[in-house]
């Protein structure tokens, strides 16, 4: 076996972990109390859930590439929970259907990413 396929054996074994530790630690930054902050770019929540969730997205799917559907859709549904929980468990923190949104376009990225890489496969065995 040479470097590189150890190595590749080594990180694939790891990426579940990393993706649980990383929901994990999302979880805990998203349901933390914050002072609100009166300045700055409205949208820029928004980028922050998007780019999250593209994160989560693809190490999800490279950590379980057979279920990029089922993880999809458990995401979204995570995000949604996550919503739910800042209403419910903190005083600070508002629960918004424009943060789902953000989530849910995230996670399409991603999704539209794997399946146009896929496409790219298919049409270069096919020539």
């Amino acid at each position: 076996m040479t470097t590189f396929a150890f190595l590749k054996h080594k990180i694939s074994a790891c990426l579940p972990y990393i993706f649980w530790l990383l929901l994990v630690a999302v979880t805990y930054g998203m349901l933390i109390e914050l002072p609100p902050k009166p300045n700055g770019w409205a949208h820029w929540d928004k980028v922050q859930h998007i780019v999250v969730f593209m994160v989560l997205t693809f190490l999800a799917c490279w950590a379980f590439p057979r279920r990029r559907w089922l993880l999809a859709t458990v995401l979204i549904i995570y995000g949604a929970a996550v919503e739910w929980m800042q209403s419910a468990l903190t005083v600070t923190r508002m629960p918004s259907l424009g943060d789902w949104l953000a989530d849910v376009v995230g996670v399409l990225l991603v999704l539209l990413g794997f399946w146009m890489i896929d496409a790219m496969r298919r049409n270069k065995v096919r020539a």
